[in-house]
């Protein structure tokens, strides 16, 4: 149950940066915050994977957080490659 608990406050650390980044009003376009919540994401979600793997946890967290990050970093990468 604690590994779940942090699991979940771990990530959604993100998030919390990223509302606090729009609550500043800061003079940033949405696809560029977008793109830097993709990157910030998916380098936490692939730190989480390897920590939850160095840790021996169970392997369906290494696997959605590995997941996750590669998803977002993907992301990340072909949307600034349209712009």
């Amino acid at each position: 149950m604690m590994i779940l608990a942090i699991n979940i406050i771990l990530g959604l650390l993100p998030a919390f940066v990223l509302g606090a980044s729009i609550s500043t009003n800061a003079d940033e376009d949405e696809g560029r915050r977008r793109n830097l919540f993709f990157l910030v994401y998916g380098l936490w979600a692939l730190t989480l994977a390897g920590w939850n793997w160095m840790r021996g946890n169970y392997i369906a967290w290494v696997i959605i957080w590995g997941t996750g990050g590669v998803i977002a970093l993907a992301s990340c990468v072909f949307t600034r490659r349209r712009a």
